[in-house]
């Protein structure tokens, strides 16, 4: 196959046609413009923050000219043709795509009931069913409050409304639907009731979902470019991308894992932008050096999960289950936290330090590529 070569101009160029910013109406005007754009992107990401617009909404007002939040309401909730879901975060998407998000919904259920177990609030999961049949039955949509449930275990993240603890979990199940928003209140509907869910196709392995999921979503992005910024992001990156070239298979939670870790470090500029300006402080050297300890953390929890699905692999093993260079850093990490609160530059160095451990890339991984 011949290699097509781009230029930075072209991808420059692609990038604003790919995400509709060369002129308003790229991709049509009201609902069919809407929609075509979401399905180009792939999904958009869900957030309740609403000072001048959703983030969704600021997103669509810059590129059709006639839109407006009543335009999404109806596409999602009259027309019925996008649907509220999980993709990589509390998403919109095309409704055709719900089936084949059954993968991510058994990954998206087993980490909610370990939120439960961990927030003391495993009760929810008693009324399950009882409110499944409410569901099935109700000519209405179903929100927390008319459930009158009473509350769970007080938590400092996420609601204690029993109500809407079970109808969340339900949601993340596929047994719920999103079926209307009163401001940031929900009401729910069993998916049976919802417009063509019923008969979507699903996956019949994981593998086949993974594959279509990581196409999915390049093909939102428009362009992936492993390249970064920051040294030390570089390098990770660098060494990441070799390190998928030589296994043979990932699992659901080796895509969660990633997404954490992708999502870590690009908090790295925001962190090291406050550490300059404030180098002295504790609270950008505690932050920064937190930031650290967890973004290492979480790739040393992505490689054993790669290590233990890949256990067949002799070279995978050999190579990736020496975890030594990454305790190191950890420990480093650890000490660097501990020391910036009581000597800020400290932690500073110290995460130097443990930077200098990954300067080096693994040549092993290297040489295995080749062969």
């Amino acid at each position: 196959m011949t290699d097509i070569i781009f230029s930075k101009q072209d991808i420059r160029r692609y990038m604003i046609h790919h995400f509709g910013l060369d002129r308003l109406d790229a991709y049509g005007e009201g609902k069919s413009g809407v929609l075509t754009y979401i399905k180009q992107v792939a999904s958009l990401q869900q957030d309740p923050i609403n000072i001048i617009g959703t983030n969704i909404d600021i997103i669509l007002a810059s590129r059709f000219s006639d839109y407006s939040p009543q335009v999404l309401t109806e596409l999602l909730y009259q027309d019925e043709l996008l649907i509220e879901g999980f993709d990589k975060e509390a998403c919109l998407f095309s409704r055709d795509e719900w089936g084949q998000f059954a993968f991510a919904r058994d990954q998206r259920v087993a980490a909610n009931l370990r939120t439960l177990s961990y927030r003391d609030q495993d009760k929810a999961l008693d009324y399950l069913e009882e409110v499944t049949n409410l569901l099935q039955n109700s000519p209405e949509p179903v929100s927390p409050q008319d459930l009158n449930l009473g509350r769970l275990a007080d938590s400092s993240w996420g609601s204690s409304n029993l109500g809407n603890t079970v109808l969340y979990h339900l949601w993340c199940q596929g047994v719920a639907v999103i079926a209307e928003r009163k401001e940031r209140r929900k009401l729910y509907k069993h998916y049976m009731q919802a417009k063509g869910l019923a008969n979507l196709p699903t996956f019949d392995s994981e593998a086949d979902f993974l594959d279509w999921f990581v196409y999915r979503r390049l093909s939102g992005l428009g362009v992936y470019w492993l390249k970064s910024g920051s040294g030390w992001l570089g390098q990770s990156m660098k060494e990441r991308k070799a390190i998928f070239q030589i296994i043979d298979k990932v699992s659901g939670q080796t895509l969660w894992w990633n997404n954490a870790f992708i999502f870590l470090i690009t908090l790295l500029p925001f962190t090291t932008n406050w550490l300059g300006d404030n180098i002295w402080a504790h609270d950008p050297e505690i932050l920064y050096a937190a930031l650290f300890l967890l973004a290492n953390l979480t790739w040393l929890c992505m490689i054993k999960n790669l290590v233990k699905v890949n256990a067949h692999n002799a070279c995978v093993t050999k190579i990736l289950g020496d975890y030594r260079k990454s305790y190191r850093t950890l420990l480093l990490n650890v000490l660097a936290l501990v020391i910036a609160f009581f000597v800020p530059i400290g932690g500073l160095i110290i995460n130097v330090l443990s930077f200098l451990l990954w300067v080096v890339p693994d040549k092993r991984i290297e040489k295995i590529k080749n062969k």
